[in-house]
């Protein structure tokens, strides 16, 4: 492979014309895996790369389809997604339970593998982590969880390429949710603060269903909380950072074990869109976190300090403060950074 610096348009780097596959092993048309793939793919055609995006299917057909409103993406055989491997820059971007066996197979042809949280470790995943050449982590706490896999991590910042869409034309709510509603995401504790918020600060609710979390928790413990539950919102590029625009505060109270400090995707749109991200305490406090409550974020520990921190009237320039940490920490994300980081 012939030596090259990484560099984005109008950069006086020298930009590699080597093309750049990234596959998508997944059934999920929807969340942060999707959304994150979407900004990888954009930050490098920015950077000057040829990329493409790959599913595996049962062939290789003749023309792209459209992933939603996302992106373009082609449908190859296991075959051809291994001869890919060889022609270009190859990194499978999510993997799921049922397609390890296909990431195995690409693995042994040099693809490099993105590691996104901890809820991605089973058995069969460690075993392929383990033989790859490369595994890409987008926060240190998950790069410290591997680190038994030795020098092979590496620690690349989340891509996120802001301005994908316009701002909206005002902020209709106080505060908003816009990730899924899952046990992970802990919907109900921003429904325990709707419970006491009076009806200007409550946390207007977006996103997809898990059907089995909304009818056996939300159903069960807070009665007509459907009326502040938007339904999901189109996948469309940067329709994550339209929602936090929409709002003062952008509400994700997710917790993961052994995982946190770093951004989700939800905190980079929050910053984009000039909204105070709101986070659970949980998350934050591990060593080197990007997420520094007070600073560039709230942290909050349930409901009830959920609610105080809605009530709360906060003072113009703390609120300018935290936008501007915001706004510093979301450049370290951008395209350059990103691609460079990516491929060194």
């Amino acid at each position: 492979m012939p030596a090259r610096r990484a560099g984005c348009r109008g950069s006086a780097f020298v930009i590699k014309r080597r093309p750049v596959a990234l596959f998508y092993l997944a059934e999920a048309m929807y969340g942060g895996w999707v959304t994150a793939l979407a900004h990888a793919r954009e930050s490098l055609i920015r950077c000057g790369f040829p990329v493409h995006v790959y599913r595996v299917g049962a062939k290789t057909e003749g023309k792209e389809r459209m992933f939603g409103e996302l992106f373009p993406y082609m449908n190859v055989s296991l075959r051809t997604a291994e001869q890919l491997c060889h022609a270009s820059d190859t990194f499978i971007m999510a993997t799921d339970p049922k397609h390890w066996g296909e990431a195995e197979a690409l693995v042994a042809h040099g693809a490099a593998v993105v590691f996104h949280d901890p809820t991605e470790l089973r058995p069969e995943s460690r075993a392929v982590l383990a033989r790859a050449n490369r595994v890409v982590v987008f926060r240190r706490s998950n790069e410290r969880l591997l680190a038994d896999l030795g020098p092979r991590i590496s620690f690349v910042p989340m891509p996120y390429v802001p301005g994908l869409t316009r701002a909206p034309a005002k902020r209709e709510y106080h505060a908003i949710a816009y990730s899924r509603l899952d046990f992970d995401k802990n919907t109900d504790v921003i429904l325990r603060a709707n419970l006491v918020l009076p009806q200007r600060a409550r946390v207007r609710i977006f996103g997809a269903e898990n059907r089995m979390y909304t009818h056996h928790k939300l159903d069960a413990d807070f009665a007509g909380w459907r009326s502040l539950y938007g339904g999901t919102y189109p996948r469309q590029p940067g329709a994550g950072e339209y929602m936090a625009g929409m709002a003062l505060y952008g509400v994700d109270m997710s917790t993961i074990a052994g995982d946190g400090g770093g951004t989700q995707l939800t905190t980079l749109e929050a910053w984009a869109a000039c909204t105070v991200p709101v986070v659970a305490e949980r998350w934050l406090g591990l060593p080197e976190s990007e997420l520094v409550d007070e600073v560039n974020c709230i942290g909050v520990s349930g409901g009830a300090m959920l609610a105080d921190v809605l009530m709360r009237r906060m003072e113009p320039e703390r609120h300018r403060a935290l936008l501007a940490a915001g706004q510093h920490a979301l450049a370290a994300h951008g395209p350059r950074p990103f691609t460079e980081a990516l491929l060194p």
